[in-house]
């Protein structure tokens, strides 16, 4: 009897024990698990800071590059609104040539786009009215109002595509309004480059204006997943000309609950 109940104990010991270790195994467990996914995140929330950090400064580089000469609106000023066509072309061709995204250059006298360059595929535009285009025209009269740059859009071309235009008005000597210039940005090669950033894979990347709800050339999220914005995510405004955009960027799911179920398995066993 007394070897009967020796052998209980033993059995009860070694379940208890058994026991004992399978809830240490799986605390243990949980908290590896625990320890690798903010590992994980803490890498990937830094990974993500940076990647905003360089997405800004490689746009406000862009803007810089793209938007700085003044070299049209100094001729025209020079010669009081008295252009000529050639010294126009010559000029407008040197920037496109210079420049990586420039798409094209139109020059409106008194809102009327009378010089193109390239001509090439923008003849449905030449000779329009700003007044004609509903999708440029209150971005056009509100630049004119401010009497300062602004870039826009994207907004819808009259070619059918959309690009950003950066909008700048002409004043003459006496202060009168000559005309508009106007730089037509092609958006995706603006903003091509966010997705050969380093770790963009593993981060979700949103633009778009910021100007506020029923504001002027506001065209909302442009670029990613608008909804992006409704979460947690790193966050930085860029300033544009007349105004500013929103950029927020934001890792992915670091580990679903499919992959945890089995990185929980994989180290229960290892204690086996």
């Amino acid at each position: 009897m007394f070897s009967r109940i020796k052998q209980a104990f033993i059995t009860n010991a070694s379940v208890i024990l058994a026991l004992t270790v399978f809830v240490l195994s799986l605390g243990i467990s949980e908290l590896a698990v625990e320890t690798y996914q903010q590992k994980l995140q803490d890498k990937a929330w830094q990974e993500a800071v940076t990647a905003t950090q360089h997405i800004q400064e490689t746009l406000q580089l862009k803007f810089s590059d793209t938007l700085k000469s003044q070299v049209l609106r100094q001729y025209i000023f020079a010669v009081n609104g008295k252009v000529d066509p050639l010294a126009l072309e010559a000029i407008m061709a040197g920037m496109i040539i210079d420049s990586k995204i420039l798409r094209d250059i139109g020059i409106a006298p008194n809102n009327q786009i009378t010089y193109i360059y390239p001509l090439a595929g923008n003849e449905k535009a030449l000779g329009l009215r700003y007044e004609e285009i509903p999708s440029q025209w209150p971005m056009v009269e509100h630049t004119i109002k401010e009497q300062q740059a602004h870039l826009a859009g994207p907004l819808q071309l009259v070619e059918g595509t959309s690009a950003l235009i950066y909008l700048n008005p002409v004043f003459l000597k006496d202060g009168s309004y000559w005309g508009m210039i106007s730089k037509v940005i092609n958006t995706n090669d603006f903003l091509d480059f966010i997705q050969f950033e380093k770790g963009v894979p593993e981060l979700k990347v949103a633009l778009r204006n910021n100007e506020g709800e029923g504001a002027i050339g506001n065209s909302g999220t442009f670029y990613g997943d608008e909804s992006l914005f409704n979460g947690k995510g790193v966050r930085v405004n860029i300033a544009v000309p007349g105004g500013h955009w929103e950029l927020i960027v934001k890792p992915i799911d670091l580990l679903p609950e499919a992959l945890l179920s089995y990185y929980y398995v994989a180290i229960m066993l290892s204690f086996c």
